[in-house]
Formats: C-alpha cells, structure tokens, sequence
C-alpha cells in the first residue's frame, strides 16, 4: 500500500463504504484464524448496512460478495503480514495486508476509515532509497513499515555506455570522448579510469531520470551503494533532498525485511527532527491565529485545506457529523447514526491537501489534547 493507494480511498465518492481491520498472526492460513477474524467483521458490517443504511439482505450479499469470497483465497492468507485491511464500496474492493497490528473492527459510513493506515505514512513519512552498484540502478519508496521498488524507472545498465568496439579496443570499447581518453592514459590507472567515466555517465543518466520521477516530491532520498559508488554520485546529484544518510545493505543482497529495517534505521534521525522542528513551531505560534487545539476549529480548518500540520493523538476519536456547506461539526459523546470520526476526517483533509501528519501519543500534543495544528493562513 502506498500514497496513491491511500488517496484513491480518501476521494472514493460511493456510499456507504465499509472498512474492516483485523490483526493476524505469521503462519494462521494453518489456523484459519485469518479467515475467521474476516468473517467476524463482515457478520458485523451486515448488522450495520441493514440497520444503518436501511439496505435489504440482497443488497448486503451483493455488496460483500468479494469480502466473502477474500475468506477461500488461500493464496492471500499464504503471505505473512501483522494486519488486515479490506474495503468495500459499490464498484470497489480492496483488501491489504500490512505491517501493522490493527485493532479488530468494522466501520459503515460515508467514507472509509483510513485513520489506522495513517501510522504508515505519518507526517507524509514517505521516503525514496535508490540502491546503486557500478552497473545497476533501482529506485524503492518506503516508509516506517514496508518498502518497494518503483516499477517502470527503465534506468537501463553501465553497459548502454560502451558502444560496439572497433579500431583501438582500448580507446574505444569505453565509449569515452578524446578528452576523456587523453586523462585516462595520462592520468591514474589507465583502464581504471575508463571505468569511472563509464560508471559515472551512467549515474548521470540515472540521477536526470530521478529527477524526472520525483520531480513534485520533496520527500529525501537516501543511498544505497558502496562508498566509493555513493561518493561519485553525490557529486553530481540534481535531486534537491538527497539527505546526509546511507544504507548499508544493498537491495541486491538483503531479504525484504532486512532491507526495509536498515533503510528505516538509516533515515528515521530525519523525520524524528521534522517532529521536533513542527512541535517546536507550534510552541513559537500558540496564542496566535496561525496554530490550534481547538477540535472544532481544526476539524473545519482541515476542510477548508487551511491545516498546515496537523497532530492527532493515536486514540483519538471524535465522533460527530460535518455540516456539508460551512463545514462547521457537531460532536457527539458517543457515535450515533449517521456520525463519522471528524479526527480521521481531519487526517484525511489534510493528507488530502498535502499538509503534515502527525500521530503521537497524546501527551505529546501540545497541550495534551487530542488534536493540535498550525494553519497556512
């Protein structure tokens, strides 16, 4: 699961919108546990669709038919995850398995629950790690709790660089320019040298071709390659946010979870400063009107795409309904008919207008509150 995974459920406009979490354990397609917990929750969705949303057992079926089918697909429980995420609108299905332990439930409403997946990409905690060695390039995004490699980065080989060898095979084979030839054979090591010519047209192409994808990001990049490979091509990177980090496990040569734990442990001293600069920014702007902890101000704020950065305790839940035209809420002590999470609703609003998350223990909001945030404007 990624960004554009999270957005597509975010703007998804069909109603209602069922969303069930599960957490599941390593090696339960013996058990059936999986299975079961799915089942559970869907039982619980029916309740909600008919009372709720008024819909007859018909409908239900139709509606939950992939859900129920999800229980016999013996090759998605084989893969071994900590948690369960499946949801259900008329025309869409999808169903994930992620590294995060869910608490179980089953939400009906008028949107999809996300606010459990938002741990994933907290504080827009995305980050982009581009593994190199002297002929190969590949590009992963990752984040605290998985990482994947970006398909279709068509970065080609070292190997593009040396043309057909004709003449003086080597002065040639390299595919180095006169100049180019006349310091390799007067300068250090001959053969040697070509090479590094090679190896560095190459990352010059890579790094034009990063730039090209991800050039509306401003998420860091990190390196993964031997030192000597990462030194030449931190000197001549175009990337704005190549960060001060490197991993040391080449994607080549580590199992998945190895990788991804590495490359987090390399680039979490990053977010763990945006966390403390955000706080500390909101300290300098409280008492003004550019920062909040007022939930109804926040909540309508997030609506309005004013929401800068945005805290929100981990257990935050504040149900209530949203006044459709002036986005002015109406909270609720307990979740009645009709209500929604406005605390997620605030997340998503947010995620939604590219603003920062994030998702702390409650007594590290600023003033202990469920909700905190600095505005644009």
């Amino acid at each position: 699961m990624g960004i554009s995974d999270i957005k597509e459920l975010a703007q998804c406009a069909a109603t209602p919108c069922v969303t069930i979490y599960a957490p599941l354990r390593n090696g339960i397609f013996k058990t059936k546990e999986g299975p079961v917990r799915l089942g559970n929750q869907l039982k619980a969705a029916r309740k909600y669709l008919e009372k709720d949303f008024s819909m007859s057992r018909e409908a239900v079926n139709t509606l939950l038919k992939p859900a129920e089918a999800l229980k016999d697909d013996h090759f998605f429980w084989k893969t071994p995850a900590d948690g369960l995420a499946v949801f259900v609108a008329p025309g869409m299905f999808r169903r994930y398995r992620l590294p995060i332990r869910f608490a179980e439930s089953a939400t009906v409403a008028k949107r999809f629950d996300l606010k459990p997946l938002f741990p994933l990409l907290m504080g827009n905690q995305h980050y982009y790690l581009l593994s190199l060695d002297k002929k190969h390039a590949r590009l992963f995004q990752g984040s605290r709790y998985a990482i994947n490699e970006v398909k279709n980065t068509d970065f080609g080989t070292a190997a593009d660089f040396y043309p057909a060898k004709s003449g003086d095979k080597r002065l040639e084979s390299h595919g180095v320019s006169t100049a180019e030839k006349s310091s390799i054979f007067h300068g250090h090591g001959g053969l040697k040298d070509a090479q590094y010519l090679i190896t560095e047209k190459f990352y010059r192409s890579v790094n034009e071709k990063v730039r090209q994808l991800l050039m509306f990001e401003n998420a860091p990049l990190i390196l993964s390659a031997p030192e000597k490979f990462a030194t030449v091509y931190k000197n001549i990177n175009g990337y704005p946010n190549l960060i001060d980090a490197q991993s040391e496990i080449l994607a080549s040569a580590a199992d998945e979870k190895k990788f991804a734990a590495d490359a987090w442990k390399s680039v979490r001293p990053y977010f763990e400063k945006q966390i403390d600069e955000s706080l500390e920014r909101y300290e300098h702007l409280a008492g003004s009107k550019k920062a909040s902890a007022d939930p109804a101000e926040i909540v309508t704020a997030a609506a309005n795409g004013r929401v800068e950065c945005l805290f929100c305790a981990k257990n935050a839940r504040l149900w209530g309904k949203m006044d459709p035209i002036f986005h002015d809420p109406a909270f609720s002590e307990a979740k009645g008919e009709g209500d929604e999470d406005l605390a997620g609703r605030a997340i998503v609003e947010t995620f939604l207008q590219h603003g920062l998350i994030w998702i702390l223990a409650e007594e590290a909001i600023p003033g202990q509150k469920m909700l905190a945030a600095i505005f644009r404007y």
